[in-house]
């Protein structure tokens, strides 16, 4: 009977981890199932411990399990390409010209605000980086809408 509730549970969990897993942006998912599986790591190591079936030396040694988390996102190379994204993505504050934010939201000179708001909710809805697209393209879309409409 334990091992068909630990089951049932586990199903649960699992449907709603890969539901989650899908609602998260292209370029994080790794990140989010590494952190995912680091935990679940650490939790049967703390399972294991407590019922007597860990070695002393593995309990000892279960917590570095976070320390080695640590390592790897600091000098993973993937999170140093990252960091460059978010610093152009702060760097993109910088003025932009008015014939720059037209290009970008694809408008001729002269376009009415209405026009304006227009392309820029049919950008925002292609690009959004919640909908899979990115942060960067997104900052540069509002910051050329909000050049335009002053």
């Amino acid at each position: 009977m334990p091992a068909i509730i630990i089951l049932v549970f586990l199903a649960f969990v699992g449907y709603f981890l890969r539901a989650s897993y899908y609602k998260q942006p292209v370029d994080t998912r790794t990140r989010w199932l590494t952190v995912r599986v680091l935990w679940a790591l650490v939790g049967l190591c703390v399972i294991a411990a407590a019922t007597g079936r860990l070695h002393v030396m593995g309990a000892l040694t279960s917590p570095l399990i976070p320390i080695a988390w640590q390592l790897y996102t600091r000098f993973n190379p993937l999170n140093k390409a990252t960091d460059d994204s978010k610093q152009r993505s702060q760097a993109s504050t910088s003025t932009m010209t008015r014939s720059q934010a037209l290009k970008i939201l694809g408008l001729n000179d002269g376009a009415t605000p209405e026009e304006i708001k227009s392309a820029h909710r049919e950008l925002m809805a292609k690009y959004h980086p919640d909908r899979g697209g990115n942060e960067f393209l997104a900052a540069q879309i509002n910051e050329a809408r909000d050049q335009l409409l002053g």
